[in-house]
């Protein structure tokens, strides 16, 4: 295998041809684009991005490096984009990201990932179907659109699990969602840290005039831009929100535990000086009282509960319970 996932010469209309990594870097286009998505990790297309697809070496090796984060980079011959999206993958989290590179010309397109990404394969299938992005313009549309759509869903799942962490502090002071508040704000933290530094890439590239044909283009990727703004915006606030409802949820918790150890100690209190009494009274020596009357046990027993009635009243008068 060498890596080739998808690769297309696209015409005017968004008709898409199938080529091959030879054609490819031969072929000059008088009319549309063309575009190749790789798997980075597959020995072949690393040799065919360092040393055949035309682009410089710093580009390539920006291309192929392992850690990566959202980044625009601009030189005289095209713009390197590098993004993040959420993994289609049923077993990985929301923030879990995939990292996707672009090498962006005004008729070539170069992507790459490692992992699979479902953004590339529905723009894929707008190809084969006829109805394809018609110009780099907007095949980058298109992408960001698709890429976008995920990071929407998820943000949108975190403010409604908030919503319900906060019924629950509420109406039920039910405790039991501490460990999911924490995955809760561990993910607002992983998302924040990939889309904020991706909102700078998109802004950067909507202000490369010279790669943008027209007005309208760079109108169409602020709007990109915007929504993303929107949700890292978004992300910020829930991230207040899930500090909050952790800070009430520890008050109430801590609130809780005073209160149960306030009524240990109350009960403390009316029985320690019981407890002094009986103790006095039971020591195994000559002279205790009543110890020779039949019904001194009565007694002491009748004593003991009005020394108990006594405290109760006593504190009931002091507003301590």
């Amino acid at each position: 295998m060498d890596g080739l996932i998808h690769s297309y010469f696209i015409d005017e209309n968004g008709k898409g041809s199938p080529t091959d990594l030879d054609q490819f870097s031969k072929d000059i286009l008088d009319r549309g684009f063309k575009w190749v998505h790789l798997d980075y990790s597959n020995p072949i297309s690393r040799d065919w991005i360092l040393n055949k697809s035309g682009l410089d070496e710093v580009m390539a090796e920006a291309l192929l490096a392992e850690a990566t984060r959202p980044r625009c980079l601009v030189n005289k011959k095209g713009i390197l984009l590098i993004l993040r999206g959420i993994s289609p993958n049923e077993d990985d989290e929301p923030q879990d990201m995939v990292s996707l590179r672009l090498w962006l010309e005004p008729d070539k397109i170069i992507s790459v990932r490692k992992y699979k990404l479902g953004v590339m394969e529905d723009i894929s299938k707008t190809i084969e179907m006829g109805r394809g992005p018609v110009d780099t313009c907007d095949f980058i549309y298109s992408m960001l659109d698709f890429l976008i759509e995920p990071i929407s869903e998820a943000v949108l799942d975190i403010d409604e699990k908030l919503d319900n962490f906060e019924n629950q502090i509420i109406t039920t002071q039910n405790f039991d969602f501490r460990m999911a508040l924490s995955e809760i704000r561990k993910r607002i933290i992983e998302l924040r840290r990939y889309l904020g530094p991706q909102k700078e890439a998109l802004f950067r590239l909507g202000m490369e005039s010279a790669f943008w044909g027209k007005e309208a283009d760079r109108a169409r990727i602020r709007e990109m831009t915007d929504r993303l703004t929107r949700y890292v915006e978004d992300l910020d606030s829930m991230g207040k929100r899930a500090t909050i409802i952790h800070e009430e949820l520890a008050g109430q918790l801590t609130e809780q535990i005073n209160n149960r150890v306030y009524i240990f100690s109350i009960i403390a209190a009316i029985f320690i000086p019981l407890s002094f009494l009986t103790g006095l009274l039971g020591i195994n020596v000559d002279g205790i009282p009543g110890s020779k009357n039949d019904q001194a046990f009565w007694i002491v027993c009748f004593l003991l509960i009005v020394i108990c009635l006594g405290q109760i009243i006593f504190l009931k008068v002091k507003k301590w319970f």
